[in-house]
């Protein structure tokens, strides 16, 4: 098989929670728009690093920050 590449790889989501380090306020559309793929492909992978605890949100969802669990 060959390796997995885009947004839904492990690079993927290493890129997704190195620009979140950089920037905790950052939103999806952004990180979308950074790396140049679909938002929703950056929401999907946001929702899967939530649900695995490797991300957490703290503060409201417009004005919250991400936390990225190391």
């Amino acid at each position: 098989p060959l390796p997995a590449t885009g947004i839904c790889s492990a690079a993927g989501t290493k890129e997704i929670k190195k620009l979140m380090k950089e920037n905790p306020a950052i939103s999806a559309n952004e990180i979308a728009e950074m790396l140049n793929v679909k938002a929703e492909a950056v929401r999907y992978r946001i929702k899967l690093m939530k649900k695995s605890g490797e991300i957490t949100r703290k503060g409201a969802t417009k004005a919250g920050e991400w936390e990225v669990i190391e």
